[in-house]
């Protein structure tokens, strides 16, 4: 598909999660959302969408509200933190499960996804870790406005004064239950994903940005006040996690790292491709290794394209990214869109150099 048929199909999903709220059709109307986000945020379309917004908030009404909603009384040191990544080594999970566990409070953490995966054990261990912490995982046979209720009651009934906002893109499930929530708990967005499209915006009271681009985009395009927005310009966190290797096509080579989600490096011209290979083609004995995830057949063609072959090689989702970066001797950043955590990772490999020389 082309960028007009990719549009297209945007703003068509849109009308049908419009249409499906005013017909009661929940389901439909969510998964029309998501996946309308999920394109939005995929190709770097937008930054937020008013019109997804009220959507949204137009089926969190139908959302059942406790009884004496505007006069529940919270308790400051009880939180919720609704996440619907998941992930040990993505987003900021880890590093806010810490930062409450330290602060001695009381927390829910609750699951849009499936907790007991295999791949999420290294999450499960740091969520037993905390004494004070519950942790709920949604019901997958929960569906449609089921769904929302469900995450709406457990989160009503924890209690909290405050919600940490840590949601996907395109996760228009939680998103619609934190604009049913009162008023009377304070939300947090937890801005993981500064510089791409995201559901959600409009119902946060404040909001944790990490870099001053997502703040500048938040404040233009989000719609939320710069007083509303926290700096805390950290991302990354160490983790005794060994080197699992490199392929044998790296040996004795210089090791050019790059990295992050695979939609940051696709664009109209190739650009990142055409970068690589004008490198490639100058460094013979340099290989280029990509850590990251996500759809490999636009990547694939590229590679193919340009003739990159065996000298770009696809490392998939890595746990030991930090030495990665302490096993290559060049980063290369994404393009059209900056790495996040990547980007972050090779600033602070950079300064501790500085320190140490």
């Amino acid at each position: 598909m082309n960028k007009e048929e990719l549009l297209t199909l945007y703003d068509k999903l849109k009308t049908i999660a419009g249409r499906s709220v005013d017909g009661k059709k929940f389901k439909l109307a969510l998964d029309s959302l998501s996946g309308m986000a999920y394109i939005a945020y995929t190709f770097g379309f937008y930054i937020s969408d008013d019109e997804a917004e009220g959507i949204l908030k137009e089926i969190s009404v139908h959302i059942k509200k406790h009884k004496g909603i505007d006069k529940i009384k919270t308790d400051a040191h009880r939180c919720v933190m609704i996440d619907s990544l998941s992930e040990y080594h993505g987003g900021l999970t880890v590093q806010y499960l810490r930062a409450i566990k330290a602060a001695g409070w009381d927390v829910l953490y609750l699951s849009d996804t499936n907790l007991n995966q295999r791949h999420r054990a290294d999450l499960r261990k740091e969520l037993a870790s905390n004494p004070k912490l519950k942790a709920v995982s949604v019901p997958r046979s929960k569906r449609g406005l089921k769904r929302c209720q469900f995450m709406y009651d457990a989160i009503m009934e924890f209690n909290p004064d405050n919600v940490f906002i840590h949601i996907a893109p395109h996760a228009a499930y939680p998103a619609a239950v934190c604009y049913a929530l009162p008023t009377g708990i304070k939300k947090y967005l937890i801005n993981y994903t500064d510089h791409s499209f995201l559901l959600g915006t409009g119902c946060v009271d404040k909001s944790f940005e990490f870099t001053n681009y997502g703040v500048s985009y938040s404040w233009r395009f989000r719609h939320i006040n710069e007083s509303d927005m926290f700096m805390l310009p950290y991302y990354s966190f160490a983790d005794d996690v060994a080197f699992q290797g490199f392929p044998d096509i790296a040996k004795d080579k210089t090791i050019i790292l790059s990295g992050g989600n695979y939609w940051k490096i696709i664009d109209d011209d190739d650009t990142y491709f055409k970068m690589v290979k004008a490198i490639l083609d100058r460094c013979p004995n340099a290989v280029v290794l990509f850590a990251g995830a996500g759809s490999e057949k636009p990547v694939k063609e590229a590679v193919d394209k340009y003739h990159l072959d065996e000298r770009f090689v696809l490392l998939g989702w890595r746990k030991d990214i930090a030495e990665l970066f302490n096993h290559c001797d060049i980063y290369l950043s994404t393009y059209p869109a900056a790495g996040g955590l990547m980007k972050l990772r090779s600033e602070e490999r950079r300064v501790g150099k500085e320190c140490r020389s």
